[in-house]
């Protein structure tokens, strides 16, 4: 978990350095496909300088597990 953590940290860190963060291109979380929507409040992260938005904190906590899994639902929306 703390491995996890502290590779999330370094990305936003780098990220932050750099300056630059790609918005999310999608209506939907990142992980259940669920729509996003501002009455549930869904939880965004910025990893890599990709910002990421997941609807539950279980979908964050699974993002965090495989993020490649994930990411490529933004390149194929790009």
């Amino acid at each position: 978990m703390k491995k996890i953590a502290t590779a999330f940290l370094l990305g936003f860190l780098a990220s932050a350095l750099a300056g630059e963060v790609k918005s999310y291109p999608l209506q939907t979380c990142i992980v259940s496909d669920e729509p996003l929507d501002a009455s549930r409040q869904p939880i965004s992260n910025n990893y890599q300088g990709q910002e990421v938005k997941a609807c539950c904190r279980e979908c964050k906590r699974d993002f965090k597990k495989d993020p490649g899994k994930f990411l490529k639902k933004i390149s194929a929306a790009e």
